[in-house]
């Protein structure tokens, strides 16, 4: 039977129109894929732009952990310096966990000292120094209980010590002195924030510690064998970021960084005050508090310039120091030149 043409032309036959309706269903699908793909092309170029106009969608994270590097960064969040609540810190209770969640990304910004910074930027060469905070002095010591009169004392006993590069470094050096090897003494992996339970329950002999720990074990008996007398060697703290995040977390790096300073300066004129404050934090009295701020030199906004021109040797010097002390003591790579790479872009932001 022939088909019938009517209405433009149109087939009637019901087995001619089915191919039709599929025919048309499959141009319709096909144009559908299409433009689906194309809006999600669309969509993936305008993501950058829009996060660029935009700005990040979640607060600038910064690590911390116990000890007085981050005491101006706190002090600065109670004093309200920080203008907006972009910022938020994340106060870890060890600092093997602070150095883990900036590894993992967790974090945005971690504060910690210039050991710690090298050891990092080994695995990270994107890494960015921005701010020194400060320069720590006689921080770090061995501190023993009044069974151990020197350093051979140690020999078969239980040592504790935080799982930090700083902690680490002074006890090889330690023990290196002592001509002892690691396998003589017996180390435990003990949180800053525990060390002093740890001591006056002796369940250690010995600590290898730093402040606000250190001056306390000494308040209570304890006593240093390592080194001999008060160390004055110092340690650069730093703030670092990753360096693609310069640009997205701009302004937030700026607020967190001038917060900073002021607060340092805000320190330095109201030192009652703040001491009160700082010993609520690390569970000091205000007296042993002031004591143990002596300890630490923070650096004002024209040291900060001073020190991250490209040209200068201070920042530099203690760089190659502090790297050749870990290659020494097999923490850091031999066979690389320690390095970090600093970003003056902040600070030459920042009013004074």
């Amino acid at each position: 039977m022939r088909n019938i043409w009517v209405n433009n032309s149109l087939p009637t036959n019901p087995s001619a129109l089915t191919s039709i309706r599929q025919k048309l269903y499959g141009v319709s699908r096909l144009r559908y894929q299409w433009s689906s793909i194309a809006c999600l092309v669309c969509i993936s170029l305008l993501v950058p732009v829009l996060t660029a106009c935009i700005g990040t969608t979640h607060p600038l994270r910064v690590g911390t952990t116990a000890g007085l590097v981050s005491d101006n960064l706190y002090l600065a969040e109670k004093l309200k310096y920080y203008q907006s609540e972009d910022i938020r810190l994340i106060d870890y209770p060890t600092a093997d966990d602070q150095l883990r969640a900036f590894r993992n990304r967790q974090v945005d910004v971690t504060a910690v000292p210039l050991s710690d910074a090298l050891i990092l930027a080994q695995t990270n060469p994107d890494l960015k120094g921005f701010l020194v905070l400060s320069s720590s002095y006689g921080e770090d010591a061995l501190v023993a209980n009044k069974n151990i009169a020197s350093l051979q004392d140690l020999r078969g006993q239980h040592i504790g010590i935080e799982a930090s590069s700083r902690s680490r470094l002074m006890l090889a050096q330690a023990l290196e002195q002592a001509k002892l090897s690691n396998q003589e003494v017996q180390v435990v992996s003990i949180p800053l924030g525990e060390q002093i339970e740890a001591f006056e329950q002796g369940q250690v002999a010995a600590v290898a510690t730093h402040e606000p720990v250190r001056s306390s074990l000494l308040a209570t008996g304890g006593h240093y064998v390592y080194p001999e007398t008060e160390n004055d060697s110092a340690m650069f703290n730093v703030l670092l970021v990753n360096g693609k995040q310069i640009k997205s977390q701009r302004q937030r790096l700026v607020e967190l960084s001038q917060g900073c300073l002021r607060a340092s300066d805000y320190a330095s004129h109201h030192q009652r005050e703040v001491s009160e404050h700082l010993a609520k934090r690390h569970q000091l009295s205000p007296e042993l508090m002031k004591q143990v701020s002596q300890t630490l030199h923070s650096f004002d906004l024209a040291k900060n310039q001073q020190l991250l021109e490209p040209d200068d040797p201070e920042l530099r010097r203690q760089v190659k120091l502090i790297g050749r002390q870990l290659q020494q003591q097999q923490l850091l790579n031999r066979f690389s030149k320690p390095r970090l790479a600093w970003d003056d872009g902040i600070v030459n932001q920042l009013k004074g």
